[in-house]
């Protein structure tokens, strides 16, 4: 199965220490909104969900979609 990924929000290991997978939520909420977060959280976890992605040099929430019509829905819905 394909699935496509958005990413919601990405720091720097500068940011926070590297050893810590803590998630910023204020300044995910700021970045993305509440109303968004909730509204993926609200999802059926076969259709989409949150991950946590680290890179090189940092870490990234992304959100995975697994249902080409879930993934429309949140590109109307937030279209950036």
């Amino acid at each position: 199965m394909k699935n496509s990924k958005v990413v919601l929000y990405q720091w720097t290991l500068d940011e926070y220490p590297d050893e810590y997978l803590d998630i910023d939520w204020p300044a995910v909420h700021k970045e993305c909104g509440v109303d968004q977060i909730e509204w993926i959280n609200k999802q059926n976890h076969t259709d989409c969900q949150m991950s946590l992605e680290f890179f090189q040099g940092g870490k990234r929430l992304i959100i995975e979609f697994f249902n080409p019509d879930v993934e429309t829905t949140y590109h109307l819905m937030w279209a950036k």
